[in-house]
């Protein structure tokens, strides 16, 4: 019962010199409540789509830390809640060995890392690209006396003219100027 999980959380953080403030039976409930909490203890029974929602929607709604309890050490079920808001999973049931609890979480957090160091590298050749462009189109400005709208024109033209993507033919302009000053 949700009482019963109450009082077992409250004696286990209290143990730890830590307050359980509030209880509520459902994400909806703690959503309508409003979380102003540091950390929020989630009990999840079985991983599904439902609770895989639940947790997106109290992720977005909250900074605060989540440790979701689950009852499996399902592998799949541990780093489905960590790709989907969880900062941490305590599996509960009779096969949960901190060993592999650890061990998949890790990888799991790894690979999480490693996604958002792909994106941050993605986006900072983004931006790198988006600067040649617009430092191309400046010079294409100053020399040939054309709008901005013309210049982007004619760097798509010459990209596609010669098959190179569009920041490349950027950078070659850019070459060109600096050799012809």
């Amino acid at each position: 019962t949700t009482e019963a999980r109450s009082e077992m959380f409250r004696l286990m953080l209290g143990s730890r010199d830590m307050v359980l403030t509030d209880c509520v039976g459902s994400v909806e409930a703690a959503l309508s409540a409003g979380i102003t909490s540091d950390l929020v203890l989630i009990y999840v029974e079985m991983v599904d789509k439902a609770a895989v929602e639940n947790l997106r929607r109290l992720r977005g709604a909250t900074q605060a830390a989540i440790l979701v309890l689950l009852e499996s050490a399902a592998r799949r079920d541990i780093e489905a809640l960590l790709e989907n808001g969880a900062h941490h999973v305590l599996p509960l049931g009779l096969d949960a060995d901190r060993f592999s609890l650890a061990t998949i979480t890790a990888m799991a957090q790894a690979d999480r890392q490693r996604d958002l160091e792909d994106e941050v590298a993605s986006a900072r050749t983004d931006v790198e690209a988006t600067k040649r462009i617009a430092r191309a189109k400046m010079i294409l400005i100053a020399r040939h006396a054309i709008d901005e709208d013309e210049a982007h024109r004619r760097i798509q033209k010459l990209s596609m003219q010669r098959n190179l993507p569009l920041a490349e033919m950027a950078q070659q302009i850019i070459d060109a100027e600096i050799l012809l000053c």
